[in-house]
């Protein structure tokens, strides 16, 4: 294998590793349990990043509705 020198990126990637493997990396549940991200399911981590999608669709539409008041009704 070839060495070839680190980047920042490469740098960034390797500290969420470790950050992740150690269990640091944590996701908060809706009851507020806090689950390690390593010890997530499959099914876990497609619901988590389901519900991450819909709230930021939630978030711009709601930045365009107060964008839209502030224009209007300012």
């Amino acid at each position: 294998m070839d060495n070839r020198k680190a980047t920042r990126a490469d740098l960034v990637k390797e500290l969420w590793l470790r950050e992740r493997n150690s269990g640091a990396l944590v996701w908060e549940t809706a009851s507020g349990e806090k689950v390690p991200v390593k010890d997530m399911t499959d099914s876990h981590l497609k619901n988590a990043i389901r519900k991450m999608s819909e709230i930021e669709e939630y978030n711009e539409m709601a930045a365009e509705l107060d964008a839209f008041i502030s224009t209007r009704w300012g």
